[in-house]
């Protein structure tokens, strides 16, 4: 197929890179410090696409800015030991960077994690925007991160303009909230209900799929999986 988006904006954690038991660990140490029940690891993930601005209140209310203090002392000492990128995605990049095509980053994880987690893998230069929790008026679900990310790109990008990669519901949200395609990420997961309340542009088992479907791949025998 031809590629006509201009630029690519992806989600972190699930998308890009494997965060996920540090991330139900770093849950785990909050709710132990208030004497509740752990998580366990599924109730934990599905808990990780939210940023804690928008889901701590909901669980600790008044004391929801202790939990969340708490939640990122933890990461802070411990998250860069814990940056693992999925093995098809550096190859993905390196594609869409030799086409020139701008990348940007879009998560919510605070800003400060997220730069500092790319720039330990070294993979400032593929990104040319970086938006993080708290940086936009409001986090994913809502496009605001993504516009803001938009915008340090070109000015003048348009919804069209925009392909967003993400792995969760939220992603998926976000980019209907910007009116822009979508790419959902499964990696082996049972997804069928929400793709078939979303919808999304694109479904893609893993970034190789992706990379054959969208054309950075030279097999060109493969198809696109698409919804």
């Amino acid at each position: 197929m031809e590629f006509t988006y201009k630029a690519i904006f992806f989600d972190w954690d699930g998308t890009l890179v494997e965060h996920s038991k540090l991330i139900s660990d770093g849950h785990t140490h909050v709710r132990r410090h208030f004497g509740l029940e752990d998580y366990d690891q599924q109730a934990a993930l599905s808990r990780g696409h939210q940023s804690t601005r928008e889901l701590y209140p909901l669980l600790y209310g008044e004391r929801w800015q202790e939990a969340e203090q708490l939640f990122y002392d933890f990461f802070f000492e411990n998250h860069l030991t814990d940056v693992n990128p999925f093995m098809d995605t550096l190859a993905l990049l390196d594609a869409i960077d030799a086409r020139k095509v701008p990348m940007g980053v879009v998560s919510n994880k605070r800003q400060v994690f997220l730069a500092r987690e790319i720039e330990h893998i070294k993979w400032n230069r593929y990104f040319g925007s970086i938006v993080g929790a708290g940086e936009a008026e409001k986090d994913k679900p809502s496009s605001a991160p993504l516009k803001m990310a938009a915008t340090m790109i070109a000015k003048d990008l348009t919804n069209i303009d925009i392909l967003y990669v993400g792995d969760t519901e939220t992603d998926l949200k976000c980019a209907a909230d910007m009116d822009c395609d979508c790419a959902l990420i499964l990696r082996g997961r049972d997804m069928t209900q929400i793709i078939d309340q979303h919808n999304p542009k694109y479904v893609f088992d893993d970034f190789s799929e992706m990379s054959k479907a969208l054309g950075f791949s030279n097999n060109s025998n493969n198809e696109k999986k698409a919804c």
